[in-house]
């Protein structure tokens, strides 16, 4: 087992066991409790008035594959749940990348995950996915301050200028709500939004954050289905889904399939993924 580095804060119950299955941040913060949840942080931006607007803002996929805009988007984001929503579909992405160490945990993988992912980059992973999209808020107070914000942008066509201004706004807001936070913490979770850092840790958000992408894409796929049984009228809406869980799905498929050599979890996502999508084509 990896041994944390002697100047790392982690709590004394952050066992390997801990740190993989415990909701708990394990670092010391400021408030009555000394130790948050990883959505309870993720609340503390969701829950104020910037964090408002941003759940305001249009649905992701909307750009490639959005339908509804009539009702501004309802359906959409009803057929998509969470993942489709601008805001918490960051709670999505962190559900999704703790699935992989519960299953870890799970299954007694754990020692030999952190062979390749040291131990203390648990809890910085988990930290990630719950704030990596705080920078898309299009608040006109963060457009004051940055003096330029971005909203949801389709992937990849993030611009060198998109990221700057994510980066900065994701700055703001880290000072705003998370200064009680140790620094060199909240310093690794934006070298890993911005893939600044190349480790496993970045790599595992990654495969975390593609996750969440590929239940996107098997939502609609199960859509598709249903209208495909029923023999239904295949309207703009089953298009739209019918698209988006084939791009999205093979993409993510593909881009998984290395995450594989480290976690069974998504050895069995895309063994059942890929033979729904296949039935698309």
């Amino acid at each position: 087992m990896m041994m944390t580095k002697k100047n790392e804060s982690i709590a004394p119950w952050a066992t390997l066991d801990a740190i993989a299955v415990d909701y708990r941040f394990p670092y010391q913060v400021a408030g009555p409790r000394a130790y948050e949840g990883y959505l309870s942080l993720f609340d503390r931006y969701a829950d104020s008035g910037i964090g408002e607007v941003h759940c305001k803002q249009v649905p992701r996929f909307v750009a490639d594959f959005g339908y509804d805009e009539e009702n501004n988007y309802q359906q959409m984001v009803k057929d998509l749940g969470f993942n489709a929503h601008p805001r918490d579909h960051m709670q999505s992405a962190s559900v999704a990348t703790n699935a992989l160490f519960l299953r870890a945990y799970a299954a007694d993988e754990l020692v030999e995950l952190t062979r390749w992912l040291p131990m203390s980059d648990i809890p910085v992973v988990r930290l990630v996915n719950p704030l990596h999209d705080v920078g898309e808020n299009a608040s006109p107070t963060l457009a004051n301050i940055v003096g330029g914000v971005i909203g949801d942008i389709a992937h990849g066509k993030k611009t060198a200028r998109d990221k700057l201004i994510e980066s900065q706004i994701r700055k703001v807001i880290f000072d705003k709500f998370y200064s009680d936070l140790p620094a060199d913490i909240l310093q690794r979770v934006e070298d890993i939004c911005s893939h600044a850092e190349d480790s496993p840790a970045h790599q595992t958000y990654v495969w975390g954050h593609e996750l969440e992408a590929l239940q996107t894409a098997m939502l609609a796929a199960n859509h598709v289905q249903r209208v495909d049984i029923a023999n239904t009228p295949r309207d703009y809406r089953y298009l739209q889904l019918k698209k988006l869980a084939s791009e999205v799905g093979n993409r993510t498929i593909e881009e998984l399939q290395p995450a594989t050599t480290h976690f069974s979890y998504i050895r069995d996502v895309l063994g059942k993924a890929g033979t729904i999508i296949g039935e698309l084509e």
